[in-house]
């Protein structure tokens, strides 16, 4: 019998393929280089999301199941300039007060790097309901930069829209 943890070590190396597959940093959908440091806002409407439910052994929400997807990440001009990927894994499914609490890592992927963010997430509903796809507002801390973003730190503040609608405003400090 394959034990839940290397089931689990096979999908998180197949939703980590599933991030860099499609080139250097995924390919973000514009042609030019990425927005860069300092402060500036994305948005994400939902309209443009995949979002998959990996549900590991024993069957139905259970402790170690992960949802994989990516949004898109649009500016001012509505012009798709980068990706929010990311990987969710349940934590405590409580399915008896209807709610998860899963461990979210983010990768907001630029055609010139990689942002690196994580948190804890509380939502309500079934792990697997994918129709039930929400997050917080609140800060974010970056964790790890990779390209033109290796060394970065700081905030991304994400404010909670109407439906599956957000606003992810970026706070990057970049080394010299």
């Amino acid at each position: 019998m394959v034990s839940k943890t290397a089931i689990s070590f096979a999908a998180a190396a197949a939703s980590f393929a599933l991030l860099v597959a499609g080139g250097a940093y995924g390919q973000s959908g514009s042609d030019g280089p990425g927005i860069g440091c300092g402060e500036f806002s994305l948005a994400s409407t939902g309209e443009n999301r995949v979002v998959q439910h990996v549900d590991l052994p024993p069957e139905g929400d259970s402790a170690g199941d992960q949802r994989v997807g990516v949004r898109s990440l649009i500016d001012d001009n509505g012009d798709e300039v980068a990706r929010l990927r990311f990987i969710v894994t349940n934590l405590d499914p409580r399915p008896d007060e209807e709610r998860a609490i899963g461990h979210l890592n983010n990768f907001v992927v630029f055609d010139d790097g990689v942002l690196i963010y994580e948190h804890i997430y509380e939502r309500r509903g079934e792990f697997s309901d994918l129709t039930q796809f929400t997050t917080s507002s609140g800060e974010r801390y970056i964790t790890a930069g990779l390209g033109a973003y290796a060394g970065a730190s700081g905030i991304i503040t994400v404010d909670k829209g109407e439906g599956l609608s957000e606003v992810y405003n970026f706070s990057i400090d970049c080394p010299s």
